[in-house]
């Protein structure tokens, strides 16, 4: 959070903020907004702001977060011209120490297969601790499906509600035998959970990957129910292996797993079409990895294969997810590290728009990680606002009261 903080408010000319780049643009600095309490700004100020700095932004590595605006600005001469939408309220900068292409910027969750019973003193306890420090995904398997019982097992409710608590979640494992399964089947397992279990999602193991009309509208229907069960339901497809676009533009999941397995992680390659998807919606599972070596070559090589979520564990087959790796608080120190990374080469992105009740809505995009968003009046006065996970890199916090201030500031950093 020792980052530098530059902000445009309608005190600040044109000149004067040319000149703070000019000086600055070497030093690091994270991404922040300024809300003055009137709309006086002058818009031909914002332009002349934007596009001075847009044909230099990528040799003085600054990056122009963006712009918005009340309907009344929009609808004025200037603003129409110049063809943008403008801000009173709000203009985003940051200055990056590094690149900002959309691979630098990624950042990790850890998506985990939590294939054992959640015992007193079991692996579950480990998965809430790390919970709380990097976003992670638990999938819960309780007897390769939700099983039988028609009450939910007081244990995996305990474990659930605490990994939640502590900022994770927890996904349900059901398997689709590559598109076999009777869609009643897994529809009855999905419906199980459902009534049995908190959950924020579901796990499609042994997902096909052929790309055939009649695979992509298995999948498509699976995920249309999902979301009748609830609409905030992440679904998870594991072909474990390179797979067909059509699964995700149509879209039959949000994540897709394309690769898992104990040997070749080093040589793979992902297809091409992966690079035009965010990293959050794909996952690398790694299992037979025997030392911290491995671990950190794996941790690396997922984020320049713009994969969001990863799992590697030192476990073998026949069941290598029926415990956490020898090396798993490694592992956390090394994704949390990624993440810090990932954000100090490219800032956050923080918009704050307002509401039609007039208070605002401040929206955080970047890597994925554990933010602290700050707030001041004076750039010399912050205090906390919120601290939070963020698995796809967004989040927002509101209501922004601001009518009571001139000037109210906003800064995010990972933690």
């Amino acid at each position: 959070m020792s980052r530098l903080v530059l902000a445009w408010t309608n005190w600040v000319g044109s000149h004067q903020w040319v000149r703070w780049v000019q000086r600055f643009f070497r030093r690091p600095a994270t991404a922040f907004a300024c809300a003055p309490a009137d709309e006086r700004l002058g818009v031909r100020r914002l332009w002349l702001i934007e596009n001075l700095l847009e044909p230099f932004a990528a040799a003085l590595r600054v990056t122009i977060l963006g712009m918005r605006s009340s309907a009344a600005w929009q609808r004025t001469k200037a603003a129409r011209f110049c063809g943008k939408t403008f801000s009173s309220a709000l203009l985003l900068v940051g200055l990056a120490s590094g690149s900002t292409s959309p691979a630098a910027a990624a950042g990790l969750a850890l998506m985990v297969p939590a294939y054992f019973y959640p015992s007193t003193g079991s692996d579950w306890d480990r998965l809430t601790a790390a919970a709380s420090r990097v976003p992670l995904v638990a999938i819960m398997n309780p007897a390769n499906g939700p099983g039988n019982s028609p009450t939910a097992d007081p244990r995996y409710l305990r474990a659930i509600q605490s990994l939640q608590q502590a900022g994770g979640r927890v996904t349900g494992y059901v398997y689709t035998s590559y598109g076999k399964r009777s869609p009643q089947e897994v529809k009855a397992d999905l419906r199980h959970y459902h009534e049995l279990y908190p959950l924020d999602g579901f796990f499609l193991d042994e997902m096909a990957n052929d790309g055939t009309s009649a695979s992509v509208t298995y999948y498509a229907e699976l995920y249309d129910y999902i979301h009748r069960l609830k609409p905030s339901y992440h679904v998870t497809g594991n072909p474990g292996t390179r797979t067909r676009e059509i699964y995700l533009s149509r879209p039959t999941v949000d994540t897709m797993v394309t690769f898992e397995d104990g040997t070749g992680y080093t040589p793979y390659v992902p297809e091409a079409w992966n690079a035009r998807y965010p990293s959050h919606q794909f996952c690398h599972l790694l299992h037979s990895i025997t030392n911290a070596a491995g671990l950190t070559n794996a941790v690396s090589l997922a984020q320049k294969r713009n994969a969001g979520f990863l799992f590697v564990t030192d476990d073998v087959l026949p069941n290598p997810w029926d415990h956490l790796p020898t090396y798993w608080d490694a592992q956390i120190d090394l994704v949390e590290e990624a993440n810090r990374a990932a954000a100090g080469s490219s800032p956050p992105r923080l918009d704050l728009k307002r509401r039609e009740d007039g208070h605002g809505r401040l929206e955080l995009d970047g890597p994925a990680g554990r933010y602290i968003i700050e707030t001041a009046p004076v750039l010399t006065e912050w205090s906390l606002l919120t601290t939070n996970l963020t698995f796809t890199g967004q989040l927002a916090f509101e209501p922004i009261l601001w009518a009571q201030t001139a000037r109210i500031f906003f800064r995010a950093g990972v933690e």
